[in-house]
Parts: C-alpha cells; structure tokens; sequence
C-alpha cells in the first residue's frame, strides 16, 4: 500500500510515432507479465477508445478507464490516477496515435502529471496479514530549472566605427547544461525595410552543450553603405520540450559605417591624445631623474643615508605607475593598428610606423626597461652606495632617449598621416571640380543645341 504520494511506484506511458506501431499489443504484454508475477497493475487509456481498453482489461485482470485532460478532465484524470496509486503496484498508460498528435496529446498528459517542483514522498509497505512497517520510507524528487541557453558574441579589435570594406573578427561562444538545439548568428542594419540576415556558422552540432567558433564576416555581405549602422547578434535554442524551448541571445553589438576617410580622420585624433598622453609621461620621467638626482647629492655629502629607503619608496611606485601607462599607450597603438587591418587600411608604411617604431619600443619600455628601473631604485633603497645612485641616473638618463625617439616617431606619423589626408583633400576637391565643369559643359552644349 502506498500512502500520501501523488504518483507512487513505478509509471509508463507507452507511445509510439504514431497509430499501428503495436501500442497496444506493449502495453498489454506488460500488463499480462506483471500480473502474472502477482503485481497489482491498473492501465489507462488516453483519448475516445473503447476497444482497446477491453484487450487491456483482459491482461490486467482490471477495468480499464480512460483519461484524457479534454475528455474527462484534468482534475479526473488526476484522481483516476491517485486512486490507482494507492492500489497498485504498477501504472501503465497507453497513449493515442502519436505521442503528439492531438491537442492535448499523451505528451502533455506526461508533462501535466509530471513534478514540477521539488516534493517529499513516503511509502508505507503492508504485506498480505496486514503488518506494516514502523518508519515509512522517504525520498525526495528534487527539480532543477532547466536554464536557457548562454550565448556570447565577441568582436577582437573592432572599433564602434567600421567601414564598408571591413572584415570583422567574430568569435561566438555557446552553451547548455542538456544539449543545445540551434545556434544562429544574425545581422540587423538600420535601412528602413531591410530584413535581417544570418551568417553561417560553421562546425555546430545539435545537441553539443558547448560550441565555439571563430570566423571573419565581411561587412560587405550586409549590403551596407557609409551613414547606416549594423548590429550583430547571437541566438540559440535548447532541447526543453516540457516547458521552452528556451531561448537567449547575446548582447548587441552595435557598429556605425563610416568612410574609410571619417575612420582614418578619427584614428588620428586617437594618435594625437596618446601623443600628448606620452608627453605629459616624459615630463613625469623627468621628475622622477630629477628627484633621484637630489637624493644622489644627498647620499655623496652623507646626508640623510638613513632615511633614503623611507624616500625612495615613492619614487620607485611612481615610476612603476609610468611603467602601467606606457603600457596602455602600448594597447592603444596596438588597437589602431588593428582597426586599420581590420578595416582593410593597413599599409606597409603603417605596419612599420605604427608596429616597429612606436609599439614594439613601448612594449620594451613598459615590460622591461622601466620596471628594471623600478627595481634598481628599490635596490639603492637597500645598499644607499653611491655606485648604485650613479647607475640609476644614466639609466634614467637612456629611458628619457628612448621616450623622445618615439614620440619623434608619432609626431613624423602625424605628418606623414597630415600629409596624406592633405593629398586625399586635394583629389577630392580635383574630382568635385572636374564633376562640376562637366556638368557646366553638358549644360552649355545643351543650351546651344535648344537655340
């Protein structure tokens, strides 16, 4: 005997693809065997039939009653169903047609009698004199939410701002705990009327709980053109059938077309911020010399050894702080130089300009040279010789070099960059004029023929 337990022991529903598929010659072989090993066994029928249910009370030895959540009713069906829990051993349940064909199908008469949240269930064991166990047995159904999909979407230096020709380097990631069913990457631009698109993503198979992959789209595929914007998007789907699908989608990724002129006008400006930037990082470097210069002076007239550690503590967490923003100048250049690849700008003159003459000496700079710096003025800090003190000041003195040979380097960049932008101007004024007189001659020619 089973006690306060919605469904006790052991449920099947037995569903084909399907009428004809032998739903019922399976079921009733259950029942059949069940009952002949002295199980109690009670089965249902879903859906309007009555010549089923007499073969399958002839196996069971037991009436056989139908349910469906339309017919008879949810709340019937349900107490059918209690009842036969508190009676048998086993419940069989034989659907109709297919497993989904019909509005509501056995399917959803599987989900509606189904958990849906987390529940204690007892079982209280009486054999054929009646004696019953003392401690019933529990056990607890514990339901997990079954989550929707994660999706990311991700752009490697890409800028807000790309171009026509551009070739954008996506990397999309995905994922779910069960399986996912799709994974889609789509497109939106702002044309009034235009439909959105997808990008094939290559590699992805349904029910992977990850998937990865890396691709580079060009822009052109979009059909865009300078002044629209584009908006980039993943999607994905799962397997939940009970509740979902579940869906998700990335977070957008907005870019805005632009002219390759209007991107290389707004990469300049970058330059020249992170130009002044370096500027005001020499001026602090030259500081920092200054100040352990004082400090060298002092330690040769033997004044204040003592103390030098406590002094240099702020100077080497100075220079260690212009070691980090050199850097960031370094990752700054770095994203210039790729949004140029990216945008299909890049130059052999850039590649060196910008790569061998300003990035890599940064990246000596901020990984190494500075940070030996910093170390070397921490170590004087120990010894307080004057021998050390003096090395410091022709290191400080070669790190001041190296800082105003590349911001030589930017400032011959943006005059090389001044200089085309002037020679661009100038073919562009050409080619308005020559539109402009050609327009003049129709016009005229016109004029004289009309006479």
């Amino acid at each position: 005997m089973v006690k306060n337990v919605a469904l006790a022991g052991p449920a099947l529903l037995i569903a084909g693809c399907a009428s004809g598929q032998g739903k019922t010659t399976v079921t009733a072989a259950l029942a059949r065997y069940h009952t002949r090993l002295g199980r109690r066994v009670r089965v249902f029928k879903t859906g309007p039939d009555f010549i089923d249910p007499t073969i399958l009370e002839a196996a069971s030895g037991a009436s056989v009653y139908n349910i469906d959540c339309w017919m008879v009713g949810t709340e019937h069906s349900r107490a059918l169903l209690a009842t036969a829990a508190r009676e048998a051993d086993l419940i069989l349940v034989e659907g109709a047609m297919g497993l989904h064909d019909g509005e509501p199908s056995a399917a959803d008469l599987a989900v509606t009698f189904s958990p849906r949240e987390t529940q204690t269930y007892s079982f209280a064991l009486v054999d054929d004199v009646g004696l019953e166990n003392r401690l019933p047995a529990r056990f607890t159904l514990r339901m997990l939410k079954d989550e929707p999909p994660r999706v990311r979407v991700k752009l490697d230096s890409v800028g807000a701002m790309v171009t026509a020709e551009a070739v954008l380097p996506i990397e999309t990631e995905y994922a779910d705990t069960y399986g996912l069913a799709t994974a889609e990457l789509g497109f939106q631009t702002s044309r009034d009327g235009a439909p959105s698109g997808d990008i094939e993503i290559p590699g992805f198979t349904p029910h992977a709980t990850t998937f990865s992959t890396s691709l580079n789209w060009p822009v052109a595929q979009a059909g865009v053109s300078a002044g629209e914007r584009l908006a980039l998007l993943g999607r994905a789907t799962d397997f939940d059938d009970v509740s979902g699908p579940n869906a998700a989608q990335s977070a957008e990724i907005a870019l805005r077309i632009v002219t390759r002129e209007e991107l290389l006008a707004e990469l300049a400006r970058r330059e020249q911020e992170a130009r002044g930037d370096l500027e005001r990082l020499i001026d602090v470097q030259e500081q920092i010399r200054g100040k352990l210069l004082s400090e060298l002076v002092a330690v040769q007239s033997g004044q204040g050894v003592a103390e030098l550690a406590s002094r240099l503590t702020p100077i080497e967490r100075r220079q260690r702080t212009v070691a980090g923003s050199v850097n960031l100048l370094r990752q700054q250049f770095e994203q210039i130089l790729a949004e140029l690849r990216v945008n299909q700008l890049s130059t052999n003159a850039a590649e060196q300009r910008v790569g061998g003459a300003i990035i890599e000496p940064l990246g000596r700079l901020a990984k190494r040279d500075l940070v030996l710096a910093a170390d070397d003025i921490r170590q004087w800090g120990r010894d307080s010789s004057r021998e050390t003190g003096g090395k410091l000041d022709s290191q400080q003195a070669t790190l001041l070099a190296e800082m105003r040979e590349i911001l030589a380097n930017m400032l011959q960049w943006e005059g090389y960059q001044e200089a085309v932008n002037m020679l661009r101007d100038i073919l562009r004024i050409q080619a308005e004029l020559e539109a402009e007189t050609r327009r003049n001659l129709e016009q005229q020619g016109s004029d004289i023929f009309d006479k």
